[in-house]
């Protein structure tokens, strides 16, 4: 009868302490195990190649002793709260060799089942992530920080008939004297409210048109602000769109503006039939800016002197109209 045994334990196939140290040191992050003091027993070679400091400098000291000091109270809560059975993640400053901070990342539990010490933890240098996001926390404060300043409104809105605010930097309180927190979270304080009742219409239908076409816009209307007074502005936006092409909202910037005669300009010349084409195409031109409304005005004066048979008085079907009433000078 031939009797089945185990094949024999091969000793030589165990790893030894020097293979095991070697396999230790090869990884990239810190491996390290605590006492019940703290103080750190064993660490493997990448210690040092993040902070500097040698193996044997290292052992034998207290954890702490290499942490920011804004950072031990949150070491010291997290050793008394931890459990056997837990297993715990903290993120912290060390101080390497030669002063750096090296943010580090721990995942820490106990080696044993049922007993709290020794502490095993994996230590990961994610010093070059939160650099990354240091920078873009410091990009974002400067951007906001410069659109707060500029004395304009910027806005993301709905697209309904109130203009219901999804975010208005700080400018809105200079155009419209309401703050940010009250156009965002008071629903009766709405752009589309403070809109004069004779432009909203207008500036509805010009968005809409903006927004099938897929082009921007710019409107001049009046707006009246927290405090009752009535003020023009310029407003302009595009749209926000999905990808299927649904209009999300809208998104702009609101400012004041000096022309305060183009309006009563245009309603004038619109009287005018034998001079409106010439007069509408000078206000064209205001309109797409290539001159002021002084200019505007100006050469609009000169085209009437020029036109013979143009009489001191002209009649039109809103009343008389004489060179010393022009519209445009109040």
């Amino acid at each position: 009868m031939t009797l089945l045994k185990w094949p024999a334990k091969n000793p030589a196939a165990d790893p030894s302490a020097s293979q095991l140290t070697q396999l230790l040191n090869s990884l990239s992050d810190v491996v390290v195990m605590l006492d019940e003091q703290h103080q750190i027993k064993m660490i493997n070679q990448c210690w040092q190649d993040i902070t500097g400091i040698s193996i044997e400098q290292t052992q034998g000291r207290t954890f702490t002793d290499f942490l920011h000091p804004e950072d031990i109270a949150s070491w010291t809560q997290l050793m008394q709260n931890i459990r056997p059975d837990s297993k715990e993640v903290i993120w912290f400053r060390l101080i390497s060799a030669s002063g750096e901070l090296r943010w580090c990342e721990m995942r820490l539990q106990s080696i044993e089942k049922n007993k709290l010490y020794p502490l095993s933890a994996t230590l990961c240098d994610i010093t070059p992530q939160v650099r990354n996001e240091q920078v873009r926390h410091a990009s974002y404060r400067s951007l906001q920080s410069l659109v707060d300043r500029l004395p304009a409104m910027l806005y993301r809105a709905r697209n309904n008939i109130s203009w219901s605010m999804e975010y208005v930097s700080d400018g809105c309180e200079l155009i419209t004297g309401y703050s940010a927190e009250n156009m965002l979270n008071q629903p009766q304080v709405s752009l589309g409210a403070m809109i004069h009742a004779e432009d909203a219409g207008y500036v509805w239908e010009q968005v809409q048109i903006a927004l099938e076409n897929r082009t921007t816009f710019s409107i001049e209307y009046r707006l009246t602000q927290a405090d009752g007074k009535e003020i023009v502005v310029q407003d302009k936006g595009r749209g926000l769109y999905s990808e299927s092409g649904m209009v999300l909202g809208v998104e702009g910037i609101i400012f004041q503006t000096t022309i305060k005669k183009k309006r009563h300009f245009f309603r004038f010349i619109n009287h005018l039939p034998f001079l409106g084409y010439p007069l509408k195409r000078i206000f064209h031109h205001c309109s797409a800016g290539y001159f002021d409304a002084d200019s505007c005005h100006k050469r609009s004066i000169k085209l009437i002197n020029n036109i013979d048979g143009v009489k001191t008085y002209v009649n039109s079907s809103s009343g008389t109209w004489s060179r010393t009433q022009w519209p445009c000078t109040t």
